[in-house]
């Protein structure tokens, strides 16, 4: 790792002289280099959940808070503010015994693990190679052409043909979903296989497995006794040092070149073998304990301090696993980055003139596991009290591209207050509008009508690698970025401005504030069922089906609807109340997957940055593939709408279902202009 001899500038337990307001240049970077270089090295074993290096890491930030003259949050007598989660996994019953001529062999749980989604049980059968297990006509490839896997076990490899080359037909050097493990067991089920073992290919840029049993953690208690449906199938990942020996004469990179080069598996048979798989999943999960990290900085009116500003960013990451070489996830941008901005503003805003509203600076654990640990931090507080929710994730990367903010669409002059504040700062941001990206810590808010916003600057090679260290982080736009956040959070928690959730109702092409005593239209989408049903921007909806609520209430109630559902809406316009039939759409299904145009095609082809989404893939079954469209092709418009990833699955809740489009696609040089009936997503 990089050292940086900035580092012995940590926070001070003796705050600067209190000003009136924070300015930018109070914002210190030495501070956020610190915190980064502490949290992300690998005395703090990865901060894992439920592992010592998280205990460290919470160790550290509540002295940090206790430096900065925080208090516990409000009931509360400590900084570790605990939740309860509620811990699968698999019973100590679980074994893989390989039979070969020469010896049977039983393997230590150490060199396998089975994936969360096998199913629980016992299947022996004989072990058939099938290469990387894909099949994937679009490319002309099938690993299973002359293989009989019919209730056999499958062995194959990880990612998939020239992974790493970036003239790869799958997708370059970017995963495609034929790599995906679920994919690969799907795959094998469709062939008549009953287990599938996969061990990771020699060219893999992490050759270290990690073979950590630490059971799905779950922030219900959970039915982990649900009577399984469907044929058994059992699924694991293996140390490939393991399987090595069966391929007789030629090693795993023997084995990947000749996959690569086009050698059918079926070629490449394994030593006779046969495996037994069995292991059992717990019927009843464990109560376990995680800890927040929460300090609060209570504001000074009577009144607005009973409402609160929340500066969010997760602390745990992926941990660490027993290896030789590098086996610790320091997570330097995921996310210490975002954890330094956090406590850069305590510091900061601690030792400022207190502000109107209280601000309370939480540190969230387990967001790498589902978001578990703002989720429960929801269920503790009150939310309606949460006048904005700042996240933080990821802040550290990117540099040349835009910095996302997401939310700017969902609370009123969010926008112009975030434009206003960034003038002397000078960052290149990218205003997400009504365009929403829900995984990480302001979700829960946001599933609770708060305003939000999150920063984040894009994910990355290093992304949930061993590779995300400090020494790839830009430390001038972390500062830059919390800068911004300071200005937002002195506005807000001084009563500056407040915002006010915005409800997107996308499926009826409307905006609607809940924050007055009625439920009122802010905008009504062209091309939409609320335009169809001569909905008007300032009408108020007072009542669903013939009764009233509150307009909060209202707002869910729509949102909430059933698709298919038709209802009646009682509307005032003015002084006149009228009724309204609407029927809410279901979804449009495309059966693509669909991704962002790359920057040379985009500039070769002049598409335009408001138009563009890439099929990367597409299932031939589904209404694109019987519509004429192949992978590779680019959509510009649907039904004359601009589409983009951001804001296709938006256009798609607002056709809906069973209604036929023409898009206009370009492939290769040639704008084609193809009719699409959208269809409904198929039930998983």
């Amino acid at each position: 790792m990089l050292l940086f001899s900035l580092l012995a500038c940590s926070g001070s337990k003796t705050p600067p002289t209190p000003s009136t307001q924070p300015t930018q240049d109070q914002v210190q970077r030495e501070e956020l280099v610190a915190h980064v270089q502490e949290l992300a090295s690998d005395a703090y074993l990865g901060r894992g959940t439920l592992e010592p290096g998280l205990d460290k890491a919470a160790e550290y930030i509540s002295k940090k808070y206790a430096d900065f003259g925080l208090s516990p949050l409000e009931g509360h007598d400590d900084f570790l503010l605990p939740y309860t989660l509620y811990q699968g996994g698999w019973t100590t019953e679980q074994s893989i015994t390989l039979h070969s001529d020469q010896e049977d062999i039983e393997l230590p749980t150490t060199q396998w693990i089975p994936f969360p989604f096998s199913d629980s049980g016992a299947v022996s059968s004989d072990l058939i190679f099938a290469g990387y297990g894909i099949t994937a006509p679009e490319h002309n490839w099938d690993d299973y052409k002359d293989l009989d896997v019919q209730d056999k076990i499958v062995l194959v490899m990880r990612r998939e043909p020239k992974a790493n080359d970036p003239q790869s037909p799958f997708n370059g050097s970017e995963s495609s979903e034929h790599s995906y493990f679920r994919n690969k067991a799907e795959n094998a089920i469709k062939h008549g296989a009953k287990g599938m073992l996969l061990f990771t290919d020699p060219t893999h840029p992490s050759p270290n497995d990690d073979f950590r049993r630490k059971g799905q953690l779950y922030l219900d208690p959970p039915n982990l006794d649900a009577k399984q449906t469907g044929p058994l199938f059992l699924a694991a990942q293996i140390d490939p040092q393991t399987i090595a020996p069966l391929f007789k004469e030629k090693s795993l990179e023997d084995i990947q070149n000749l996959l690569d080069s086009g050698t059918s598996p079926a070629e490449l048979s394994i030593q006779n073998t046969s495996v037994d798989l069995n292991w059992q999943r717990k019927k009843e999960a464990t109560p376990v304990t995680v800890n927040n990290v929460v300090g609060m900085l209570k504001g000074s009116d009577p009144d607005l301090s009973k409402e609160m500003v929340v500066i969010g960013a997760h602390f745990d990451h992926l941990g660490y696993f027993e290896g030789q070489g590098d086996t610790i996830f320091n997570g330097a941008d995921d996310n210490a980055s975002g954890t330094a901005a956090l406590l850069e503003l305590a510091r900061l805003h601690s030792s400022s003139t207190p502000p109107k509203r209280s601000i309370v600076f939480a540190a969230f654990s387990a967001e790498e596991l589902g978001l578990l640990g703002s989720r429960a931090f929801v269920r503790q507080i009150v939310p309606e009290q949460v006048a904005l929710m700042l996240n933080f994730d990821m802040i550290g990367r990117n540099s040349t591209s835009p910095i996302e903010i997401i939310g700017d669409g969902y609370a009123t002059g969010m926008s112009e207050l975030i434009l206003k504040a960034n003038q002397e700062i000078g960052l290149n941001l990218e205003m997400a509008g009504d365009n929403y990206f829900g995984a990480s810590d302001h979700d829960p808010f946001f599933k609770e009508n708060r305003p939000f916003l999150f920063f984040f600057t894009g994910t990355h090679e290093d992304y949930h690698q061993l590779t995300d260290h400090i020494e790839k982080l830009d430390f001038e736009q972390m500062h830059k970025i919390t800068q911004l956040g300071s200005k937002v959070l002195y506005a807000v928690s001084n009563n500056d401005y407040t915002p006010h959730f915005i409800n997107h109702l996308s499926w009826l092409g409307i905006t609607l504030s809940t924050h007055t005593d009625s439920a009122s239209i802010l905008r009504v989408a062209p091309d939409s069922r609320a335009l169809d049903a001569e909905l008007q921007k300032g009408d108020s909806i007072t009542q669903i089906n013939g009764t009233s609520s509150e307009p909060n209430e209202i707002a869910n109630q729509l949102s909430d609807l059933t698709p298919g559902e038709e209802i009646v809406l009682t509307l005032k316009r003015n002084d006149n109340t009228f009724e309204r039939t609407i029927t809410r759409a279901k979804t449009g299904y495309v059966g693509i997957y669909p991704g962002a145009v790359p920057s040379e095609i985009r500039a070769r082809l002049a598409i335009p940055d408001t138009q563009g989404v890439l099929i990367r893939q597409l299932t031939e079954d589904g209404p694109a593939g019987q519509s004429g469209f192949k992978m590779g092709d680019i959509i510009l418009q649907m039904d004359g709408r601009s589409v983009t990833p951001r804001n296709l699955s938006t256009i798609l809740q607002r056709i809906g279902a069973g209604e036929q489009v023409t898009c206009l696609v370009l492939r290769d040089t040639e704008r084609l202009k193809l009719e699409l009936t959208l269809g409904e997503r198929p039930q998983r």
